[in-house]
């Protein structure tokens, strides 16, 4: 088996892998007509151990002696925990082994059904080290069809992770506006432009219903409960489907690229047109999507703080067009709005 000695090699190596790891973008756009077996079943599996775990660690941790709030920051601390972490999945590569939780890592190294881009078929495979040195090296996560929803890996590390700092941050007194914008400016940074050069709504979606989850812990709307005794118990099984949304997908709500990745995208659409477009007809045959784009900056409680005006990078609907002329819609500068 490969092992990764951090402490040797070119430092410059390191620190270009340590981006990679803050900053997969995902892919539902290629081999979107692919039958891929739904994963929910195993996805489900893998969460329940993780979950057994927590509620242990938070009732050792609290004696069962805590009230709701107490517990249900305790709870919600110990699944942080459980699924968070920083793991390699060395059978992926190199530069793409880094970027997955304890949870992701599990579900990638399933034998759960999903399109890997072992071969760099995805929409950033033509990108260049100019263009975006992640999207180049990395690539995307692997895509998975959870709940009957196509989605990055990312999305369930977004939930659990990000979800969790929403949660924490709003039980420390920061107001719910503050925490979520503080979600948009990781898209910004160290998760999003200033790494893989995009900014994804998606993400912020899944961050919104992590925050959900979290705060619905030991409700009736939870799998959680406390008992006569006052200890956390779990009385329902895991299940994704009750919080995996169709915003996770990227093709229904797509991000903002930095300008040479959108430049290098188009070309790539414009270069796979017939086969993209042949696809479009299958999955989009009533239009419903292209109806969808025209509501893209539409208010949104998961979208606050600093966010780029929204535009459709794929432009399917000029590109698919019979009439094209060769030229899709050129790419429009990115700027920020308060929100």
């Amino acid at each position: 088996m490969c092992k990764v000695d951090p402490t040797a090699g070119d430092a410059k190596m390191w620190a270009l892998l340590a981006l990679t790891a803050a900053a997969y973008e995902t892919d539902q756009l290629t081999f979107r007509t692919r039958p891929l077996r739904d994963a929910t079943d195993t996805a489900d599996a893998l969460v329940e151990p993780m979950l057994a775990r927590a509620v242990d660690r938070a009732n050792r941790r609290t004696r069962c002696q805590g009230d709701e709030g107490e517990m249900r920051e305790a709870l919600a601390r110990a699944i942080h925990r459980e699924t968070g972490g920083k793991v390699w999945v060395i059978s992926r590569g190199l530069f793409r082994a880094p970027g997955f939780s304890r949870y992701s890592a599990a579900l990638v190294r399933s034998p759960a059904e999903r399109i890997a881009f072992e071969r760099r078929e995805d929409i950033y495979g033509d990108m260049t080290l100019w263009q975006s040195v992640i999207l180049t090296l990395g690539g995307p996560c692997p895509t998975f069809v959870i709940a009957g929803v196509r989605i990055g890996s990312d999305k369930l590390d977004h939930f659990f992770d990000l979800g969790w700092q929403y949660f924490h941050a709003i039980e420390k007194g920061k107001p719910e506006a503050e925490a979520i914008a503080a979600g948009a400016r990781t898209e910004v940074q160290m998760y999003g432009m200033l790494t893989s050069k995009t900014f994804a709504f998606a993400d912020l979606k899944a961050n919104w219903d992590g925050l959900g989850f979290y705060r619905a812990l030991l409700t009736d709307d939870s799998v959680f409960r406390r008992g006569e005794d006052g200890c956390v118990e779990q009385v329902a099984p895991w299940r994704w489907d009750a919080w995996v949304d169709a915003d996770w997908d990227e093709v229904e709500n797509p991000g903002v690229h930095t300008r040479l990745v959108q430049r290098r995208l188009t070309k790539t659409l414009e270069e796979r047109r017939e086969v993209v477009c042949a696809e479009r007809d299958v999955w989009d045959a009533e239009g419903e999507r292209e109806a969808r784009m025209a509501d893209l900056n539409a208010d949104q409680p998961w979208i606050r703080g600093r966010v780029p005006l929204r535009d459709d990078p794929y432009q399917l609907a000029a590109l698919c067009d019979p009439e094209w002329d060769g030229e899709s819609t050129p790419a429009r500068p990115h700027h920020f709005v308060e929100r």
